[in-house]
């Protein structure tokens, strides 16, 4: 894994059409094999679908090569045949990760210990998994692995009100999975982010685990890009002095939002835009025994669960979540991810800033009304972690475009678009990412083999400019996706409101507008928040819907960026303190307050078809 790769100048197919003499009549001649060398920063989930399809077209490339080469050789027709003109690229992909590799880890015994916070796939993201179906469905969708949302519970105070989650009508379970599945609109599956990308290195372990054309390097950091030379320079992090160059015919930054290939991008284009910021929330996440109220594939939303303006939401999380499995679903304790915070703006009561163990026991118990914690006690030890836990909070970035043709490089996920977790597309986006730029590729590479296949000329070796087609892909990558980014960050920012008023008008808007469209289809549109994740939609036609149609959007957004100036100036002392202020219900990972309960009473409604 230390070899320094040799640099590839050629991004194009180089192939030879078909030729005559006497020794080969109508036969192809040898193809030359074009190595793409490509570099992928970032093993998390977009990177390693990314790498796993590049490697998957090798494979289907080599077997058609194979096929053509065996027709080939048992045709003797001396008129010449463009049609076994293929692509012959390989990609040599190199995966870069800073971290150690989840693939390896134990399932059951290592595993649980590299838990992290449990998110939402839907339709986007899970289809973007199953144009690689071994992967979708013999690594990905496994009991470990995550949890098939079947239920949707909203719980103000102690009152609790429960849906089951639609499902859709078909004739048979066959018919389900082979057509109803990828478009199903309210098809969502609860993973552990940590345990999606060990099944996807798993498959990776398994399928190209003795790739000539793969190479990991994981513990491995990227530390800077050298974008006119084409080339990273990359340091092993347990020796820290190990440093070396890579040389890129592309390079793919899918490295989170701390991105260090986005500041080559700063670096080297100058009309390059972007924004990094944060979601302006702050919240503390937990993995606890599931409470025997709950239902083990359910999610719970908990608006106002705690004084002050703090919200919560409760994950399922699989049978083997929790240390040791007994195979026994039912007999197998469960556990569920509680996060529970608010925006930066509001008062934190200071029991839920305490290192006192008892302290926030006492707190939860006398406050959190929603269901009976298991224990108190282990709940507030995880609440304060080990050397006192720290709120957490998420980045957000903005990008107005993500890839440089001079640089040879994109970035995408995270690194173009990091998001508040507020609609749950932040993972789902970044997955479609990696299936766009492949299908792009490979639109590519198959417009060039028709080009060669009608071609009149048999005297000369086909080729194209190979920078012309690199680019090509990437500004029709930037052209396809910033749009969705954008429109993913937005939508996760400004669908609710900071202004308590202003989000109880937008609670009775979803509430009325849910029951109009399921009374009149054809009339009423559905609110956008029951579109989000649909895969019969994206996300630019979510937001055109909450913008331009609705104007929900620009209405929010224009509370929402007066609240945060207010906000910076107070606590920067540019401005004397305002009174305080009582936020009441205001709005974390998708608990807009009261508009949950909106979102539970009008599921079924919404579920009709956007007209």
């Amino acid at each position: 894994h230390s070899l320094y790769l040799p640099s590839f100048s050629s991004f194009g197919i180089m192939c030879k059409p078909t030729i005559t003499n006497d020794n080969n009549q109508g036969q192809s001649a040898p193809h030359d094999i074009v190595t793409r060398n490509v570099i992928v920063s970032g093993a998390g989930p977009s990177g390693l679908l990314l790498t796993a399809l590049l490697l998957n077209h090798n494979r289907q490339q080599q077997q058609q090569q194979q096929q053509q080469e065996q027709a080939a050789s048992t045709t003797t027709t001396a008129t010449p045949n463009n049609n076994n003109i293929c692509s012959h690229i390989r990609y040599q992909v190199t995966l870069l990760e800073s971290r150690s590799d989840l693939g390896q880890l134990d399932v059951q015994r290592d595993l649980p210990s590299k838990r992290s916070w449990m998110i939402g796939l839907a339709g986007h993201g899970l289809n973007a998994l199953r144009t690689l179906p071994k992967l979708y469905n013999d690594y990905v969708q496994q009991p470990h692995v995550g949890v098939e949302l079947q239920t949707f519970t909203i719980y103000l105070g102690a009152t609790k009100m429960e849906n089951r989650m639609p499902q859709p009508k078909e004739d048979s379970q066959e018919d389900m999975d082979k057509s109803t599945k990828k478009n199903n609109p309210n098809e969502a599956y609860i993973v552990d982010r940590n345990y999606v990308v060990a099944a996807m290195s798993r498959y990776l372990h398994d399928h190209h685990g003795d790739d000539p054309y793969l190479t990991m390097r994981y513990q491995t950091q990227l530390q800077y890009v050298d974008a006119p030379r084409h080339r990273i320079l990359a340091r092993d992090v347990n020796t820290q002095d190990d440093e070396y160059y890579l040389p890129y015919d592309l390079l793919v930054g899918a490295d989170g939002a701390r991105s260090v290939v986005r500041q080559a991008l700063v670096a080297q284009v100058y009309d390059f835009e972007m924004d990094y910021g944060d979601i302006f929330n702050q919240f503390r996440a937990v993995h606890v025994t599931k409470p025997a109220s709950l239902n083990a594939d359910g999610m719970s939303l908990l608006p106002a669960c705690l004084p002050g303006g703090m919200n919560g939401i409760c994950l399922p999380m699989p049978p083997s979540a929790a240390n040791g499995s007994t195979g026994n679903k039912e007999e197998e304790e469960r556990l569920v991810n509680i996060s529970i915070g608010c925006p930066r703006h509001a008062k934190v009561a200071p029991e839920l800033e305490s290192n006192d163990v008892q302290v926030v026991a006492d707190y939860f118990q006398k406050h959190f009304k929603a269901f009976e914690l298991v224990d108190y006690h282990d709940f507030a030890k995880k609440w304060i972690g080990g050397n006192g836990q720290k709120w957490n909070r998420t980045a957000q970035v903005h990008c107005n475009q993500y890839h440089s043709c001079k640089g040879k490089l994109a970035i995408m996920g995270d690194a173009a678009h990091a998001t508040s977790p507020s609609i749950g597309m932040g993972m789902n986006t970044a997955l479609r990412d990696a299936a766009s730029l492949y299908r792009i590729l490979v639109q590519q590479e198959e417009k060039q083999v028709e080009e060669a296949q009608s071609s009149s000329s048999i005297d000369k070796t086909l080729s194209w400019d190979d920078d012309q087609n690199l680019d090509r892909v990437l500004t029709e990558f930037s052209n396809q996706r910033v749009r969705e980014g954008q429109s993913l960050t937005d939508l996760a920012f400004h669908l609710y409101c900071l202004d308590e008023t202003a989000q109880g008008m937008e609670t009775l808007h979803m509430i009325v507008r849910g029951a109009l469209h399921g009374w009149f289809p054809s009339l009423v549109s559905p609110h956008p928040q029951m579109l989000i994740g649909n895969p019969q939609y994206d996300l630019r036609d979510v937001y055109q819907l909450a913008s331009q149609t609705l104007k929900i959007i620009p209405k929010h957004r224009a509370i929402n960026d007066k609240i945060r100036q207010e906000y910076l100036e107070e606590r920067l002392e540019m401005v004397p303190a305002s009174p305080p202020k009582n936020w009441g219900v205001t709005v974390l990972l998708g608990l807009a307050g009261l508009s949950v309960a909106g979102m539970a009473l009008g599921m079924k409604l919404y579920s009709t078809p956007f007209p």
